[in-house]
């Protein structure tokens, strides 16, 4: 246990070193006052986990690029996957894993939502969300074929979503390399119910 003290604005920094043990789950928590004396004190904790991995570098990239952020229901997104090598090559002829999910979008006007936190997105104005990043519900699985130059083009048809609201479209590229490294990227763009929105 080591003790530190806050500053001026209630915030405390300092270095843990980790045990020897090779236990790639770790914990850290920070209390108010020791253990011993919570049957006279009121005491406060809080933690945060993690885990402790070997780094091993990967073999290459993978990067996905949207070619418009917003779209209308009747278009049809297209997302481009691109590979590159660390030795500045493209990852040529390489079949990648491609999922596409489409996760609802809450209309609200510009103005209102360039001042709200972004409260359309996953976690409303307070943030929250969970341990991983949620993409919505998956509507496409399938392999694509990196090109000579290390490059894909998926299109994605929005209406394999059922209902007609307005949807956040994410385009999630993965493939696993030598060292069993997973290597993602992802990218998303809106995709409007309609050609507009009436707000009261």
């Amino acid at each position: 246990a080591i003790h530190v003290a806050t500053d001026e604005h209630g915030v405390f920094t300092g270095n843990v070193v980790l045990p020897d043990e090779k236990s790639e789950y770790q914990s850290l928590m920070a209390s108010t006052l020791p253990p011993e004396d919570t049957k006279t004190y009121p005491r406060s904790d809080a933690y945060a986990s993690f885990d402790v991995i070997s780094y091993i570098k990967p073999d290459f990239d993978i990067t996905v690029e949207r070619e418009k952020a917003e779209y209308l229901r009747s278009d049809s997104p297209v997302f481009t996957i691109k590979g590159n090598k660390f030795d500045g090559k493209p990852l040529a002829n390489t079949d990648i894993s491609v999922t596409v999910y489409s996760n609802s979008y809450f209309e609200a006007e510009k103005a209102v939502y360039n001042t709200n936190f972004n409260i359309t997105s996953f976690g409303g104005m307070c943030g929250g969300g969970g341990w991983d990043e949620y993409y919505g519900e998956s509507i496409d699985k399938k392999t694509v074929h990196l090109d000579d130059s290390g490059v894909a083009t998926v299109t994605v048809d929005p209406k394999k979503k059922a209902d007609i609201y307005s949807q956040t479209i994410t385009v999630v590229a993965e493939k696993t390399d030598s060292a069993n490294n997973k290597i993602t990227g992802a990218s998303s763009t809106i995709v409007h119910a309609a050609d507009y929105a009436i707000f009261f």
